[in-house]
């Protein structure tokens, strides 16, 4: 039963692992993302890495290892953080990414340098206030 139980665990962390790793590219990919929007997607766009998956090996040593699985580890398409209006730009006059996909009026801002939480601005006679929506997700919020 123990050794049973200790293999659980030994798989636990293997999975663990590949996604924390997965999760750090979708990050990096993010950041990607932005930073060639803030370039006005100039050069050429990002491209997601592969999400990796534990593999395991109980013949002999345990052994872990990470394989590719051929899926992007993440669907956002760098396209989607350029300016899709006029009015989508922060209060230093920097374009936000667009639209935040089902939060109507949120608008994501990569550039956060001037822009302060509670920061408001008004662009082509539309209100926004800067809100932290969670430490890691910032956006400039349409009020009415």
């Amino acid at each position: 039963m123990f050794f049973e139980e200790v293999k659980a665990a030994f798989i636990a962390q293997g999975h663990q692992m590949a996604a924390h790793i997965n999760q750090t590219a979708a990050e990096q990919y993010l950041g990607a993302c932005r930073n060639w929007a803030a370039n006005h997607g100039q050069g050429p766009e990002p491209k997601p890495a592969l999400a990796v998956e534990a593999v395991f090996d109980f013949s002999g040593l345990w052994v872990v290892s990470m394989k590719q699985t051929g899926y992007a580890v993440s669907d956002v398409s760098p396209s989607s953080f350029l300016p899709k209006a006029p009015s989508d730009v922060n209060a230093i006059g920097y374009p936000v990414g667009g639209p935040i996909p089902n939060q109507p009026g949120r608008y994501y801002d990569w550039s956060t340098a001037g822009s302060s939480i509670g920061q408001k601005a008004t662009i082509n006679g539309k209100k926004y206030q800067f809100q932290g929506i969670t430490p890691w997700n910032r956006a400039w919020v349409e009020v009415k």
